[in-house]
């Protein structure tokens, strides 16, 4: 009988790792490996590579909002606020509701 084990792909890397790697706490560390030969094992040293860091903390938030931020609205006309309450009821209940909004500016 075939045994079936469940994997998990992680979206930063795309490596397959085990659900219990997934449960863990890890921080974001850089090291040089290197091989002490065949069947020997390898040696780990810390190193700082600050690019490399920020490039995977780049990913992490792009997956962030990927996974877990609500999608925006876009509207291309300027809206007043008056105008607004027609549109989302719940702002004449709740005037305080504050609106997230993104601008990107465009060429």
């Amino acid at each position: 009988m075939k045994v079936k084990m469940v994997r998990v792909r992680c979206p930063l890397c795309g490596m397959l790792v085990w659900p219990s790697q997934v449960q863990g706490q890890h921080s974001i560390d850089t090291m040089i490996m290197t091989s002490l030969g065949r069947g020997r094992g390898f040696k780990f040293m810390d190193y700082l590579d600050t690019d490399l860091i920020s490039l995977v903390k780049a990913k992490i938030k792009s997956l962030y909002e990927r996974f877990f931020e609500s999608p925006s609205i876009q509207l291309t006309v300027p809206v007043s606020p008056a105008l607004l309450v027609n549109v989302i009821p719940a702002l004449r209940l709740f005037p305080s509701i504050s609106l997230k909004t993104k601008v990107k500016m465009v060429e």
